[in-house]
């Protein structure tokens, strides 16, 4: 949807390049990862310096955090922590409902193929995190 267009004049087509916007998380799945951290013994401020992240950011619970921040956020971490178990230590405390539809698409579906179908389905919305 993003990206170059064409606008169709009289005469001529002009090509315009539409500015992408920022790729998001959810503001919940930060948490998360910032949970982990701080119960690791990682503080807080250090935490919000290195990801960038206002003391605010991720508490509201419709919020959107920009993608690079997380990245930034899981760069620190992995290099504070040193600790290969913490992707899988964030992930156990995921559960489906925190999938909003996507985990529900896939909660509801009658099999295991039909709920992967539905996860391949709807993976995009998850990926550009909207």
């Amino acid at each position: 949807m993003w990206g170059a267009f064409v606008i169709w004049h009289d005469t001529c087509e002009e090509r315009v390049q539409m500015p992408r916007p920022p790729l998001t998380a959810a503001a919940r799945t930060v948490k998360r990862v910032v949970d982990v951290g701080l119960r690791d013994g990682v503080r807080q401020e250090a935490i919000q310096r290195a990801a960038r992240l206002s003391p605010t950011s991720i508490d509201d619970p419709e919020g959107r955090i920009e993608i690079n921040l997380l990245f930034d956020l899981w760069t620190y971490l992995g290099k504070t922590l040193d600790d290969p178990s913490l992707p899988i230590r964030v992930a156990e405390k995921t559960t489906i409902e925190d999938l909003d539809l996507f985990g529900f698409a896939m909660m509801t579906a009658p099999s295991l193929r039909q709920a992967l179908g539905s996860a391949t389905r709807y993976a995009p919305t998850r990926a550009d995190g909207r």
